[in-house]
Parts: C-alpha cells; sequence; structure tokens
C-alpha cells in the first residue's frame, strides 16, 4: 500500500527532484519551496531597501522568473545545498534587475520607483548574508 507523503516533509533535495520529474504539470513541488524561502528572499531585499512593498515586489519578480527560466532543470544535488543555489540565483536576478534598472536612463543610479535606496544595497547586503551562513559552501 502507498502511502500519500506530504510535501512539507521532503527535504528540499526531494522537492527539487519532484519538481524535475514532473515539470509544469504539477506545480505544488515547486510552490512548497517557494514557501520555505519566500521569506528568506524577502528578508535579504527589505534589510536593503527598508520598504516591505519593494521587497514584496522584487521577492515574487524573483520567484516568477525563476519558474519562467526554469533554473530546476539543470540542478544537480551533488554540487552543494539547495539554499545555496537559490541565493546565487537571487544575487544574479538582483545584478540583472539592477543593471536594467540603470540602462533605462543613462547615466545610472535610478532607483524602483519608490524604492529609499538603490538594489546595489540589496546585492551587498545578499553578499554579507551569504558569507555569514555556515550552510553556503566557501568557495
Amino acid at each position: 500500500m502507498i502511502t500519500q507523503v506530504l510535501l512539507s516533509e521532503l527535504t528540499d533535495i526531494e522537492l527539487v527532484l519532484r519538481c524535475q520529474e514532473h515539470g509544469h504539470d504539477d506545480d505544488r513541488p515547486f510552490q512548497e519551496l517557494m514557501n520555505r524561502y519566500q521569506a528568506l528572499i524577502w528578508r535579504v531585499c527589505y534589510s536593503s531597501l527598508h520598504n516591505p512593498q519593494d521587497a514584496e515586489d522584487l521577492t515574487q519578480a524573483f520567484f516568477a522568473r525563476f519558474l519562467e527560466k526554469n533554473y530546476l532543470e539543470g540542478l544537480d544535488s551533488e554540487k552543494g545545498r539547495f539554499r545555496a543555489f537559490l541565493l546565487a540565483a537571487f544575487k544574479h536576478f538582483l545584478a540583472n534587475e539592477w543593471d536594467r534598472e540603470r540602462a533605462l536612463k543613462r547615466g545610472g543610479g535610478h532607483r524602483i520607483k519608490g524604492a529609499r535606496r538603490p538594489l546595489r544595497f540589496c546585492l551587498e547586503n545578499l553578499k554579507v548574508e551569504v558569507e555569514s551562513d555556515p550552510l553556503c559552501p566557501r568557495s
């Protein structure tokens, strides 16, 4: 008899494997991963931007891009922890957003509408977050 496994009881890697296995046919494993890490991503943004709405917008945009680009497709559990992978992907996302924001108007330094601080502060804070995390591998 096969029992139903609750997604909340699975490890991150088990959820990633389910995402890779089922793709967009079943979004529940991805939703569970997002629920686990949404607060972390939001905190990194908020601690830098000090604007809850901007932090929420960036967090949602990151997870939407993460799903759209199917970043879980090539993820290999042998290469490290999912949390470290997610933070690195978020750092790249912020760098791309910052570049896009600066490219909108030549001269740079422009902010997301309503943001109190530029995205570069968020990037700098993310570096501190990753460096102080005992679970993130050092290179």
